[in-house]
């Protein structure tokens, strides 16, 4: 039984992780399509930063914007027209990417909090009602019963 929760738990975390870093290639990919409109560009970063906020966790929209914030600072060229350095961050459209961030930590938790005061938190996020959760006994009774089958020692890989 306690394997059966580790197991979800680890399960639970490699998609956080992967959701995570899947949403900062997406962001970093739209940023590169980039229409020149003065000294900050326009690009569809705003559409990938809009998809992190609707589609994944609060935790998780958080810690892409920071990974993706990080990544930049770090030098690869994941900003707009692909530069990267903290002369970016510091730059003109710094305070669009800073302000960015700031932005997902507030928009974030309260669309969660939104989404749950009115009872739509599994259904905006499907990916999240995937695995069974740690209160629902007919699944671990199920769970329980097919690992004290005589058959299910042969059937698990």
């Amino acid at each position: 039984m306690a394997t059966a929760m580790a197991s979800i738990k680890s399960t639970s975390n490699a998609r956080s992780v992967s959701f995570v870093g899947l949403t900062i290639a997406i962001m970093a990919v739209s940023a590169w399509v980039t229409v020149p409109l003065g000294p900050v560009p326009f690009t569809l970063q705003m559409f990938a930063i809009v998809f992190a906020v609707a589609v994944l966790k609060p935790r998780e929209a958080i810690a892409a914007m920071a990974g993706y914030l990080i990544l930049g600072a770090v030098g690869l060229p994941v900003f707009s027209g692909m530069r990267g350095g903290l002369g970016i961050l510091a730059g003109p459209t710094g305070g669009f990417l800073w302000g960015s961030f700031f932005g997902v930590a507030v928009a974030a938790p309260l669309l969660h909090a939104l989404r749950s005061r009115f009872g739509l938190a599994k259904r905006a996020a499907p990916h999240q009602s995937n695995l069974p959760s740690e209160r629902d006994s007919r699944w671990r009774e199920e769970r329980c019963f097919l690992s004290e089958a005589p058959l299910a020692s042969s059937l698990q890989v």
